[in-house]
């Protein structure tokens, strides 16, 4: 979902973007660009995307510590 975001973020602006766009305006263009009907749910979606993958990557950094620490 993520690289899809960035690729669609491209397509904006035509530059390489990493950020989710904060303005209103872009947010309805990147939601249509993704099939969403609604920016909110895009927003919905992303924030949970982005919640995920935070959780599993310190869950993952986390044990890769406790094994190299013992």
């Amino acid at each position: 979902m993520l690289r899809s975001i960035e690729g669609r973020l491209r397509l904006l602006d035509a530059a390489a973007r990493h950020d989710f766009p904060a303005a209103p305006e872009d947010q309805r263009k990147l939601a249509h660009l993704l099939g969403y009907e609604r920016p909110d749910a895009l927003v919905q979606d992303v924030q949970a995307t982005t919640a995920r993958t935070r959780a599993e990557f310190e869950r993952i950094f986390n044990e890769t510590e406790a094994r190299l620490s013992r």
